[in-house]
C-alpha cells in the first residue's frame, strides 16, 4: 500500500452522499424522505453540493433494500444536479460505511468512464443526515484538502469545557484550540480515499474520522458555518427546519 501523494494537482470533483451510517439507520433512512421546507431532507446536502458548482459526478449510497420507488426517488435527486455537473449515478447498499465506500471507489475505477481514468478528481464525502451544509463550507473544505490530501470538517465549540481529575476541576480548555468534527471529509484524489478505505487497523469502525485516524493519514480541519446537526430523531428533524427555515430567510432578505 504506497501512500498518496497529498498534493493532488486542481480538477474536478466527485461527491458521494452516504446514509449507511450505523447509529439509527434504519430511523435515519425514513427521516431522510420527511419534507423540510418543501424538499426531502436527503435533499438538502445535495442542493449545498450543486450550490458548489464544481461537482461533475455525484453517488448517492443509502439503504433502500428493495424499495424500487425511493431509487427512482434518490436518481431524480441526483439527476436534478445536472446543471453543474456532467453526469451522475445513484449506487445503493445497506452495507457499513466503509464497505459501502469501497464498494462504490472500485465500481468508478473499473467504470468506462472519464472519471475512472483520472486521478485528479477530489472527492467530497457527506453524511446525507446533515442537511446543514452550505457550499462555503464545502469550498473551504476542497481548498483545505489540496494542502494535506485529507480535510475534515469541524464545528468551533462555543461551549466552556473542563477537563476534570476524579471530581475535581483540573483546567478549563481553550475554546479557540477545541474543534466537534463531523462530516463532510475530503480527499484530495481517489488514491487517497482508496489509501484510507485499505487500512486493516479499523476493521471494526465505522466511523469516518476514525477511518481516516487508523490509515496515519494526515488531517487538515477546516471550519464549518452552520451547526453540524445530525438528524436521527424526531427532535433532530425539528431543530434543523427551525435553521433552515431561518437560513432561508435571511438569504431572501438580502
Amino acid at each position: 500500500m504506497t501512500h498518496p501523494n497529498a498534493q493532488a494537482p486542481s480538477g474536478q470533483v466527485a461527491a458521494i452522499v452516504v446514509a449507511t451510517w450505523p447509529d439509527g439507520g434504519a430511523i435515519a433512512s425514513d427521516l431522510l424522505w420527511r419534507s423540510v421546507l418543501g424538499r426531502p431532507l436527503i435533499a438538502w446536502p445535495l442542493r449545498a453540493l450543486t450550490q458548489l458548482g464544481a461537482i461533475d459526478f455525484c453517488a448517492v449510497i443509502t439503504p433502500i433494500g428493495g424499495e424500487p420507488q425511493r431509487y427512482a426517488d434518490v436518481k431524480q435527486l441526483v439527476d436534478e444536479m445536472k446543471p453543474a455537473r456532467e453526469y451522475g449515478v445513484s449506487a445503493v447498499g445497506t452495507e457499513s460505511m466503509r464497505f459501502a465506500l469501497a464498494n462504490l471507489l472500485y465500481y468508478l475505477q473499473h467504470s468506462p468512464s472519464s472519471w475512472a481514468s483520472s486521478n485528479e478528481h477530489q472527492i467530497i464525502v457527506i453524511d446525507a443526515t446533515l442537511p446543514l451544509v452550505t457550499s462555503a463550507s464545502l469550498h473551504a473544505g476542497l481548498e483545505a484538502a489540496r494542502r494535506t490530501g485529507v480535510a475534515i470538517a469541524g464545528e468551533p465549540v462555543k461551549e466552556t469545557l473542563k477537563r476534570v481529575d476524579g471530581q475535581r476541576v483540573a483546567e478549563t480548555l481553550p475554546r479557540e484550540q477545541l474543534r466537534r468534527l463531523c462530516s463532510p471529509a475530503v480527499f484530495s484524489s481517489p488514491a487517497t480515499l482508496e489509501y484510507a478505505l485499505e487500512a486493516h487497523s479499523w476493521r471494526a469502525v465505522d466511523d469516518l474520522v476514525s477511518v481516516i485516524q487508523a490509515a496515519g493519514l494526515p488531517i487538515t480541519v477546516f471550519d464549518v458555518d452552520y451547526p453540524c446537526v445530525r438528524v436521527t430523531s424526531e427532535d433532530d428533524l425539528a431543530i434543523v427546519e427551525s435553521l433552515l427555515r431561518q437560513r432561508e430567510s435571511e438569504s431572501s432578505s438580502l
